[in-house]
């Protein structure tokens, strides 16, 4: 078995993100910023005090020296340790994106077909990590920066309370103030997330939809492009209003603020003229109060503002962590005497999907004997492929009961379950990977398993053709050279696929609906070897298509309403017999008009 990437990467990112090393650098990062900020206002105070006191010059100059060497240091060091700081937390947040895709790609599949679960968790993702203004970008850094203008903040207090008493009261004061008005700001940007996200969703809609290579053909045949644009310039426009408005509101606070701060600054410089004039400080400890004032109302600021977007990313990180990261996974014990051949029984389950008025598939019951192949058929919407997908523990029935040789299923770890179904779907899935992955998958390497897989499915003929066989890369969206199939061989592959995993039970959905007639002839062949020995079900709108089958369930109303073999149910002249007839008229005329054209 492969080791899964998610599971070396994450254990990398944990490696080198230990809570540790964000300790050290951020009380490094204080020092720094503390020694910074007293050397900003004791440099003049000091110069000032060796000029009055008449120093000599080769003193001065020595003064000076030593004062700008410490700074240059300083400057050194506090940008290195602020880059390390980056890096760790950067890692910490991709931490949280592979975690976050982890759960999202092996979490519950039911959950997935939620919309609003993954509006929800899109919107949750977007505000906690993805971005350099999520809250997984920025929070270390904002509680160091919290931490840094606390401790500054307190120094620099009683300095100046030391020499006058009210001084840091006013500047914290005014700095509160100030704050405040930013804080309705910010409160105001927050109330209009949902207003912000419908715009930008919309904007990603048309964009996305305009440049989708598949909408091409129709936008140009069908003069689409003026409507892309206007819709396009509208929600623009919108958008230009709303960021009118938030201009609007933060002038309004920084103005506010901006006369706060005269007002203090009036208060403050003119105290601290009134005591140098009267004698009761030096003209060196005026410099250096004059200097720590203008500290003093920087630091407070930046501890209010921190503390304010600090809960913010607090916030959304806690909501992101409660429902977008997995949860801590137990080791399930694989069930005992879960052994193939498998009999499959569905006793009274129903299923709804989510926000539907009726349930799907309602007090379902039937029986598949190990070993027997089966055809599901039924008009669309009938509940075939969410019967398939109950039956593989992908979906998870509201009521009743299934059972794999009386094993129930919501017994079985998912693993073990799903190892035990080869499903070939409709909708063909390829990976960024060779061929030969896209085959193999999650199974160890096997050389004869891989070319019998090629040779049933009729893909060994394409993988002659291709340039590496199957170390080629499949599709060109992550290598140059990759090689995108057509639906035809898509769809080949992924009976290879199921060929190689040979699972005890064989899931059949839809398989050729991307083949010609004869490819489809071909496949059918290949599939009558697949299930040999096999439990299989098989899915299909083509009632001739069934005829190698077993047994035919046909679905109704949510519930098996006829079943028997083709024979059976022509005899029956039920709906089945009526189904058949009318395909069979639509396939009796393209036969002749193909035999005229040939």
């Amino acid at each position: 078995m492969r080791k899964k990437p998610t599971e070396s990467l994450m254990h990398w990112y944990r490696q080198e993100a230990k809570p540790m090393r964000f300790t050290g650098q951020m009380i490094m990062i204080l020092l720094c910023q503390l020694a910074t900020t007293l050397l900003a206002a004791a440099i003049p105070a000091w110069l000032v005090q060796a000029l009055v006191a008449h120093t000599t010059i080769n003193h001065f100059v020595l003064l000076l020296v030593g004062l700008i060497g410490a700074q240059t240091l300083i400057g050194w060091v506090l940008p290195v340790t602020n880059a390390m700081l980056l890096i760790r937390q950067m890692l910490v947040r991709t931490l949280m994106i592979v975690s976050a895709q982890q759960d999202y790609i092996e979490g519950p599949y039911e959950r997935i077909l939620e919309p609003e679960y993954r509006e929800h968790r899109q919107r949750l993702i977007a505000y906690a990590i993805y971005g350099d203004d999520a809250a997984g970008s920025k929070v270390i850094v904002q509680e160091s920066a919290l931490l840094n203008a606390a401790a500054i903040l307190i120094i620099l207090s009683v300095t100046l309370a030391y020499y006058v008493w009210w001084i840091p009261i006013v500047a914290i004061a005014a700095a509160w103030g100030a704050n405040a008005l930013m804080q309705g700001y910010r409160r105001y940007i927050r109330a209009q997330r949902a207003q912000t996200e419908q715009m930008w969703n919309q904007q990603s809609y048309i964009s996305n939809s305009a440049y989708e290579e598949k909408n091409g053909k129709d936008i140009r045949l069908y003069h689409m492009g003026p409507w892309y644009q206007h819709r396009y310039h509208a929600l623009m426009q919108q958008e230009l209003q709303f960021r009118k408005q938030l201009g609007h509101r933060e002038l309004l606070a920084k103005l506010g603020g901006t006369w706060l701060n005269a007002v203090r600054d009036l208060l403050i410089y003119g105290g601290l003229i009134y005591i140098l004039f009267n004698g009761h400080v030096s003209l060196a400890v005026f410099t250096l109060l004059f200097g720590l004032v203008g500290q003093i109302g920087q630091q407070m600021t930046a501890l209010l503002t921190n503390w304010s977007e600090w809960q913010v990313s607090k916030r959304d990180l806690s909501e992101f962590a409660e429902q977008a990261m997995p949860p801590a996974k137990v080791a399930e014990q694989p069930v005992p005497g879960l052994t193939p051949p498998y009999t499959i029984r569905f006793d009274h389950v129903t299923y709804t999907y989510p926000h539907a008025k009726k349930p799907v598939l309602k007090d379902l019951n039937f029986t598949i004997p190990a070993g027997q192949k089966v055809a599901l058929v039924g008009l669309n919407g009938a509940g075939k492929t969410t019967l398939t997908m109950l039956l593989m523990g992908l979906l998870k029935p509201e009521q009743g009961t299934i059972y794999l040789n009386e094993v129930p299923i919501r017994t079985v770890p998912d693993l073990q379950l799903r190892a035990q179904f080869a499903p070939v779907f409709q909708d063909a899935l390829l990976f960024g990977r060779t061929l030969q992955e896209n085959i193999e998958m999650d199974l160890p390497h096997d050389a004869k398993r891989l070319q019998h897989a090629l040779a049933l499915s009729g893909l060994a003929d394409t993988v002659a053709q291709l340039p590496h066989g199957v170390a080629t890369q499949l599709t060109d969206k992550l290598h140059k050279d990759g090689v995108n199939l057509s639906g035809g061989q898509q769809q080949k592959l992924m009976v290879a696929r199921a060929l190689y995993r040979d699972a005890p039970i064989l899931i059949l959905d839809e398989p050729t609906a991307a083949l010609d007639a004869i490819a489809e002839r071909e496949q059918y062949q290949a599939y009558q070897a697949m299930a040999t020995g096999k439990t299989s079900i098989f899915i299909s709108h083509r009632m001739a298509s069934t005829k190698f089958a077993d047994k035919i369930f046909l679905l109704q109303g949510g519930q098996i309403n006829e079943a028997g073999t083709h024979a059976e149910l022509m005899a029956q002249n039920g709906a089945y017999a009526k189904l058949y007839q009318v395909q069979s008229q639509y396939y009796q005329k393209e036969v002749t008009h193909d035999e005229e054209i040939f």
